[in-house]
């Protein structure tokens, strides 16, 4: 009778093993190829259809005006600059900040772009003046905010320190171009233009 020792199949499970390295090795570079870290560049090299995952840390801004731009952040992206966006596009689970400079806004909408911003975060220090904007929306664009927050930092409540501003500067012809569906709105201030809001506390 066979006695079974446990070294007998020492080198099938290490070829096994080594198998797996292999494969995990191959996804981990598949992911890297994709995966944006800060500082570096996002090639949107096609005409349509161009993908974006940014790893988490701080990033300069993002120039987008193509079709079928999908741009996702991985948790603790953020954005540093002003941002330029057009196109159709989803943008998705980033943070908007100022350098500390301040820009006037945060992100511009352009003209012609269809948008829509997914579980992001627009915040702008406390103190900053109410003629800045969170967002600007150019006239001729269409864009949705959902599931978004709007806040200050530096004030625990959220809330900007001096009133009267507005966090969207909407400049679209009707209120179904500019959607605020389920948002968070922290900062005390209002949106101006045209526009449409559901469920937004």
């Amino acid at each position: 009778m066979k006695v079974y020792r446990p070294h007998d199949n020492l080198t099938d499970i290490s070829d096994v093993r080594d198998n797996i390295n292999d494969q995990i090795l191959n996804d981990l570079n598949g992911i890297r190829s994709v995966l944006h870290q800060p500082g570096s560049p996002m090639p949107f090299d096609r005409e349509v259809f161009n993908a974006g995952l940014l790893s988490p840390g701080k990033h300069q801004a993002i120039q987008n005006e193509k079709t079928g731009t999908v741009i996702s952040g991985l948790p603790g992206t953020r954005i540093g600059r002003s941002t330029t966006l057009g196109g159709i596009g989803i943008i998705s689970d980033m943070i908007f900040e100022p350098e500390e400079s301040g820009d006037a806004t945060l992100v511009t909408v352009s003209s012609g772009a269809k948008l829509i911003f997914s579980r992001c975060v627009f915040t702008r220090p406390a103190e900053d003046s109410n003629d800045r904007y969170f967002v600007v929306v150019d006239s001729g664009a269409k864009v949705v905010f959902v599931n978004c927050i709007f806040m200050a930092t530096g004030n625990d409540t959220g809330a900007m320190d001096n009133a009267g501003g507005n966090h969207i500067d909407s400049n679209v012809a009707a209120a179904a171009d500019c959607q605020i569906a389920y948002c968070v709105n922290a900062t005390g201030w209002t949106v101006t233009g045209n526009k449409t809001e559901t469920g937004v506390i």
